[in-house]
């Protein structure tokens, strides 16, 4: 093992990454053809990352019948301490994100829903977190808007992605429904509720 910049050699391609995320998740032993096919990386591609891998220390390999298989060391320092924890952060990111959102607390608001480009897991690095705030009436909504954009710089600088709240009534939100209005048949048919009421349980009141 080398001690000195390791995680430039383990995460510098872009095929290295795949493979790693899918054996992070994978508990058996693989031959590099199953290996390639469930990361979606070419077979001569993931055959030769796989033996850099294993030159690296970080794979488990052994010859059985015609193939040789493959396995996680989990034990490895790097593996235990770096790259599991990594891949599971970027797992859980989407699900922290969420968590971060419901705390917008307010007895006012019935309804918090993720939706947008991060909601459909096609994000970009500077796409705006799209939140649909349902509040019980119109009078409500300045106020809460104004309290949600207060905490815009949090997200910014924890997420690199602007909080971008769009707020309506109950009243309205049924209203543009039922004519039949596009961004909000999306957000019933695409949104990921975060807290309170769900679209549907709206739009049946």
């Amino acid at each position: 093992m080398e001690y000195q910049k390791v995680l430039d050699k383990i995460l510098g391609q872009k095929t290295k990454v795949k493979i790693l995320r899918y054996m992070i998740s994978s508990h058996n032993e693989q031959s590099g053809r199953q290996i390639a096919q469930e990361s979606g990386v070419n077979h001569e591609q993931c055959h030769r990352v796989l033996q850099e891998l294993y030159r690296e220390g970080l794979l488990n390999m052994h010859h059985a019948g015609n193939a040789y298989l493959f396995s996680l060391r989990k034990e490895h320092y790097i593996v235990n301490k770096a790259i599991i924890p990594l891949f599971q952060t970027e797992l859980r990111l989407l699900q922290t994100l969420i968590e971060e959102i419901k705390h917008i607390k307010n007895a006012k608001i019935s309804s918090l829903v993720l939706f947008g480009s991060i909601a459909k897991g096609k994000g970009r690095p500077h796409s705006d977190i799209d939140v649909l705030v349902v509040v019980r009436n119109k009078v409500n909504k300045e106020k809460i808007s104004d309290e949600i954009h207060r905490k815009n710089d949090y997200f910014l600088s924890r997420y690199g992605n602007a909080l971008s709240p769009y707020v309506v009534s109950e009243e309205e939100f049924i209203r543009r429904y039922k004519k039949g209005d596009k961004l909000i048949k999306e957000i019933v048919r695409c949104g990921k509720v975060v807290s309170g009421k769900t679209p549907g349980e709206l739009i049946t009141k």
